[in-house]
């Protein structure tokens, strides 16, 4: 069964690539709205030829690693868990991010500083912590430094969030999630690669009239990091960073997130979008195991020759 399975994602790798060039030779192929784009990646990715990609982009472990191979900072990990239970059996700093190894949106995150939850307001001891992490997630989890924004301020570090395609930066989104329950947006800007501010709001949900965007001094080293990624990476990407008080450091890599886009944002990143996979370049990293470079190689992730492009 798992080699018809693998024959069947297969096929279906092939008709995508086929009815792709088809489309770009018709010269009928038009941009669609960004959301769409990443959906389709989203089940696209989730056939075993393309799970190799999509484990290094969804692990919060070996997304960092892929980062620090490229030369970027990343947090340190103080503690790696197999369970939300094992915090028992660590010694925690006063103060420390505990995070699911793998997720999204904040779920299953907590940024304890001084026993105090800043998502929450919470006082959560060790028991407490305990409970709410594993009902929150029953698989593995991380415990990192907590990083301290560029301008000293205690709390949740603000999300500078880069959308590349390749090596350009379309836009930045900056969110701030302190007073949010659960970690949810409680501001966001949304910027040109330029640090202005865009003529449309990139999500519908967050306070969007916020005054100035916190930009921090090296503003420009942030973009030219993201792009530097974006290149190597050569897909669309959302490429997370913080702007903490030692420069610029990685977050996360997200490949699927598609919910929430204003409709001006959703058709404007959508007319950037170019080939299958967001950009004309569409190789694999070249930091990526070799081992994983086959898997790419086989879903058509040109380890070798360029992706079809539109």
């Amino acid at each position: 069964m798992r080699h018809i399975s693998r024959f069947r994602d297969g096929l279906l790798d092939i008709k995508d690539r086929i009815t792709h060039d088809l489309l770009v030779i018709a010269g009928v192929v038009s941009p669609g709205p960004f959301s769409a784009r990443l959906q389709a990646r989203r089940d696209r990715w989730r056939r075993a030829s393309y799970r190799p990609l999509a484990r290094i982009f969804t692990s919060k472990v070996e997304g960092a690693n892929l980062a620090r191979s490229l030369g970027v900072s990343i947090p340190e990990v103080l503690h790696r868990l197999p369970d939300a239970k094992a915090l028992h059996e660590v010694e925690l700093p006063a103060n420390f991010v505990l995070k699911p190894e793998r997720g999204h949106s904040s779920r299953g995150v907590f940024i304890i500083r001084d026993g105090i939850d800043q998502f929450s307001g919470q006082r959560l001891d060790v028991d407490a912590l305990v409970t709410q992490a594993a009902q929150a997630s029953d698989g593995p989890f991380l415990i990192e430094e907590l990083l301290t924004n560029f301008d000293g301020n205690a709390g949740v570090p603000y999300d500078y969030k880069f959308f590349c395609f390749g090596a350009k930066v379309a836009a930045i989104q900056v969110i701030d999630r302190n007073g949010g329950s659960g970690g949810k947006m409680t501001r966001s800007w949304s910027l040109g690669p330029d640090w202005r501010p865009l003529p449309f709001h990139i999500h519908s949900s967050g306070r969007s009239d916020c005054g100035p965007a916190p930009i921090p001094p090296f503003a420009d080293e942030m973009v030219a990091v993201a792009s530097s990624m974006g290149a190597e990476l050569g897909v669309f990407m959302r490429i997370d960073l913080f702007a903490t008080t030692r420069g610029p450091v990685f977050g996360e890599f997200e490949p699927f997130a598609h919910r929430n886009f204003t409709h001006q944002a959703n058709a404007w990143l959508g007319s950037f979008w170019k080939g299958l996979e967001g950009c004309r370049e569409g190789k694999a990293p070249r930091s990526v195991p070799s081992s994983a470079r086959r898997g790419l190689g086989a879903a058509g992730f040109s380890v070798g020759r360029d992706q079809v492009t539109g």
